[in-house]
């Protein structure tokens, strides 16, 4: 019987565990074809195929089944028990410890954080190391090979596919397999590609998959958007508690089949196209035309698609205003009675319409921004006014400059006070700290 001692050290202590083989399995869970078996500690001893015996654990690679993280230190479970029927709970130093619930199926088994005693400030789900390497579903989360997928799939909004290297929730973005080694998450000189390291990642021992959720509940202040210090404000969503996974393992063909009936079991969304799963609908990825048209020349459009041999049109310039999507009275004068006439017709001649938009954009000349900018508007951060100022004072004088002094991601240089908008050219240290060259009433709001 093998037996390995991993020592991890976390920023100014040592946890010392030992990590077992099945002799010492505490708890086994299954599904139809999928097994995953913990230890009396907490740690995944099998992780396979149920029917073949098959495990698809690496050797000497530490298994959690859950990480807490307290700040910036990731701590491991120290034991597990099953302290009632369904419900389990992993044991963390300083007598913290997360209860969670497990309800076995014939497709998946799904786990659910049921209570937390802890101050951690994220849960990671795994990660879930496997020696499979052939095929790795970095969104999806599923990783196969010729005999065998193994799946974990996010049951709620607030666990995320992933794991969270970043404070902003984002994913290293770059090209993996370009690189010797799997396990450099670094972006710094690589070439950026339509690629993030989600769900499902590769690593040198073969993949893993993971998830987190985190807890909200504080402000707090973190780099994003390219902005040293960006303001996260409180937000109330339960926290760790009711963060939910499914585990699934199958064999390869069958894998998006069982994540359909996961969706259909969970009660997630299942979008139907033409009576097909969307995820199995050869339409949903259908080639497509794009044409700017409007109520004149709809006609034109339609005939352009059908030569091509095509049955989808989509437009990217619809709308004059993008917040609110006011339609662009120059290419539908008849509003949306126009728009709606233009995708009837299309739709008799066998053509469906779509438009392509951005919708977390909000152009300057929408209602949201003027002449009253929206409350909900989105800000970096603020600092109160050190100076009373009038209408036409073109400087304004601030407690603090650390989140005005920041110009990587700055293009539109725009402040609020109450209703008015405010664009400065720069800022000031001489004579106190200072917004200066400031356009009052900024986007035709009052100053």
């Amino acid at each position: 019987m093998k037996k390995l001692i991993n020592i991890f050290f976390t920023a100014g202590f040592i946890i010392t565990l030992l990590s077992s083989c099945e002799h010492n399995t505490s708890i086994q869970l299954k599904s139809t074809e999928f097994k995953i078996s913990l230890t009396n500690q907490g740690y995944i001893s099998f992780l396979g195929d149920l029917n073949n015996s098959k495990n698809y654990l690496p050797e000497s690679v530490s298994a959690p089944f859950i990480t807490i993280r307290l700040d910036s230190l990731d701590i491991l479970p120290i034991s597990l028990s099953e302290i009632s029927k369904g419900l389990l709970q992993f044991d963390f130093p300083n007598n913290e410890f997360i209860q969670i619930s497990y309800l076995e199926s014939e497709s998946h088994i799904r786990f659910t954080v049921d209570s937390v005693v802890s101050n951690a400030t994220v849960l990671i789900w795994g990660p879930f190391p496997s020696i499979i390497n052939e095929t790795i579903g970095e969104t999806v989360g599923v990783v196969r090979d010729s005999t065998f997928a193994i799946g974990l799939q996010s049951l709620n909004m607030k666990t995320l596919g992933g794991y969270p290297w970043k404070e902003n929730d984002t994913m290293p973005q770059f090209d993996i397999f370009e690189q010797d080694d799997p396990n450099d998450l670094s972006e710094k000189g690589k070439r950026e590609v339509l690629y993030r390291v989600e769900a499902a990642r590769p690593t040198n021992f073969g993949s893993s998959l993971q998830a987190y959720v985190r807890e909200r509940n504080s402000e707090k202040v973190i780099e994003n958007w390219d902005q040293d210090y960006y303001k996260v404000m409180p937000f109330e969503d339960g926290g760790i508690k009711g963060s939910s996974i499914a585990l699934f393992g199958t064999t390869p063909n069958r894998a998006l089949e069982v994540l359909g009936k996961i969706e259909m079991e969970e009660g997630l969304p299942h979008p139907m196209i033409d009576g097909t799963w969307g995820k199995q609908a050869s339409t949903a990825s259908a080639a497509y035309a794009i044409i700017d048209f409007g109520e004149k020349d709809i006609e034109k459009a339609i005939e352009i698609t059908k030569k091509a041999g095509l049955k989808y049109l989509y437009t990217g310039s619809l709308f004059e205003t993008w917040g609110h999507f006011e339609l662009d009275k120059t290419k539908f004068p008849s509003g949306r009675v126009g728009l709606k006439n233009a995708v009837q017709l299309a739709e008799e001649s066998g053509i469906m319409v779509g438009v392509h938009v951005l919708s977390n954009f909000i152009t300057t000349d929408d209602a949201y921004v003027t002449p009253i900018p929206d409350h909900r508007l989105g800000t970096i951060g603020s600092a109160p006014l050190s100076l009373d100022i009038d209408a036409d004072s073109k400087e304004l004088e601030v407690e603090s400059l650390q989140f005005f002094d920041q110009f990587k991601n700055n293009h539109l240089k725009t402040v609020r006070i109450e209703d008015e908008l405010i664009r400065y050219e720069g800022v000031s240290r001489e004579n106190g700290l200072k917004l200066i060259n400031c356009e009052r009433g900024a986007f035709n709001t009052t100053a």
